[in-house]
């Protein structure tokens, strides 16, 4: 079993099984015929060295041929009555070396009988020179393994990375994205089809994102007014001391989901910016605790409500808490930030504001709140789009944090969120501008 099961290394395993079996198979017939040819060379040497020695031996007069160096025979007469006689046999030693050894027999009719002879010679180096290459044959086995395997993960590298563009381009399309088509190939393979079936789907992924980005602009202008409309009579009616308590209480409660729906709308608007790439940053000096204190002052009402306060500290005192940064922008981010700690804190929690800064212009913002009960957050999805830990119950459409996270790439900030038990922390990374720094 593979620890990684990629397409690359399944192709990889693929190609070398096939390579390796069928060299295998090739190079069991090229040893086998090699081991054949020389065997039969071999017998065939001893075939025309047993008959030199049958034609040189006579029975009248008897004449045998002395054995050379190496050789082991025994010849026998057989008359024509059956009767046999050996005419040469070797010692007992080397008459059972003849039996064990590689030998022949032949016979030849003669006009006294016929003679017979078994024959052989010594076999050790022609089963040297096998095995010899037989550890050839295991050696080039391994190494044709080996580039097998190189040249399998190789190749299909090259043929996989059109596919690997394919699969990044995916991970990169969403619907916030402008997404780019890929060079169809030349070639036409399954490939190129898999590469213009996958441009069209972006292609009708691009149109519905146009389409929906039109409609959230358009539905986001022609809702602010009407609601700025609504909001400022409310907040006329509720200026009246004639009204009951529970009339009161109604206006005061369309009041709060006007200002609901007008920040939703807000929201909605400042996406298609973020999305369109049409959000300018014009970068002023900026007091950070002039701003956090005009967000707190603005949503003290919903501090009241559920009993929360805020503790806000400056480390060190002495450090001028100025920067260099779009102040409406960075106005919302923290904005969004407080009111999500608002949103999520148990009632009567606290919510710790800490600004630090440093020597080396360095300076950051830490918002850190308890989680209420029944909010399970996922750490990795909270800078997304329309995310939620729990369904909408008139808490927001999940663009805030989103929205607070582009903005700060936007204006070159480090925003990172963290969970550590039951307690969510944002900080917000910046520099702060020196003291004589002028306004631009």
């Amino acid at each position: 079993m593979f620890p990684y099961k990629t397409l690359r290394t399944k192709a990889s395993v693929y190609f070398a099984s096939g390579f390796t079996l069928l060299w295998i198979i090739c190079n069991m017939v090229l040893y086998y015929e090699f081991k054949k040819t020389v065997w039969n060379n071999f017998d065939k040497q001893m075939n025309a060295r047993a008959s030199l020695i049958l034609n040189s031996t006579t029975i009248n007069p008897r004449l045998v041929p002395l054995p050379q160096s190496g050789e082991n025979f025994m010849i026998i007469h057989t008359d024509s009555y059956g009767t046999t006689d050996t005419l040469f046999m070797p010692p007992p030693k080397l008459l059972n070396t003849l039996q064990a050894e590689r030998h022949i027999r032949l016979e030849e009719e003669t006009s006294e009988g016929k003679l017979s002879i078994q024959y052989s010679i010594p076999s050790d180096e022609i089963y040297k020179s096998i095995n010899k290459i037989n550890y050839v044959f295991i050696l080039a086995f391994i190494a044709e393994l080996i580039l097998a395997v190189a040249i399998g993960y190789w190749l299909s590298g090259k043929l996989i990375k059109p596919v690997k563009k394919v699969i990044q381009l995916a991970d990169d399309t969403d619907l916030q994205n402008n997404t780019l088509l890929l060079e169809e190939p030349k070639d036409k393979d399954e490939l190129k089809d898999l590469v213009t079936s996958f441009n069209r789907m972006l292609l009708r992924i691009r149109e519905q994102s146009d389409l929906q980005k039109t409609f959230f602009a358009s539905a986001s202008h022609e809702l602010r007014t009407p609601l700025s409309i609504m909001q400022t009579r409310l907040q006329i009616l509720l200026h009246h001391n004639s009204l009951t308590g529970e009339v009161r209480k109604i206006y005061q409660d369309q009041l709060a989901n006007v200002k609901r729906m007008a920040g939703m709308v807000n929201d909605f608007l400042l996406m298609g910016e973020l999305q369109n790439g049409d959000m300018q940053v014009n970068k002023t000096t900026c007091d950070l605790s002039d701003i956090i204190t005009t967000i707190i002052v603005k949503n003290k009402d919903r501090k009241n409500v559920r009993n929360l306060n805020f503790k806000i500290s400056f480390i060190p005192s002495h450090v001028p808490f100025t920067v260099k940064a779009d102040e409406d922008k960075l106005y919302i981010i923290l904005n969004n930030l407080i009111t999500n700690s608002l949103k999520y804190s148990p009632e009567a929690s606290v919510i710790d504001i800490s600004l630090h800064g440093t020597k080396e212009n360095h300076m950051a913002i830490r918002i850190k709140n308890e989680i209420r009960e029944g909010v399970t957050p996922d750490i990795s999805a909270v800078k997304k789009s329309f995310y939620h830990s729990k369904p909408l119950n008139g808490e927001g459409a999940g663009l805030g944090l989103w929205i607070a996270n582009k903005l700060s790439e936007l204006n070159n900030f480090n925003l990172t969120l963290s969970i550590k038990g039951n307690t969510f922390e944002a900080v917000l990374h910046l520099c702060h501008t020196p003291p004589g720094s002028e306004r631009q």
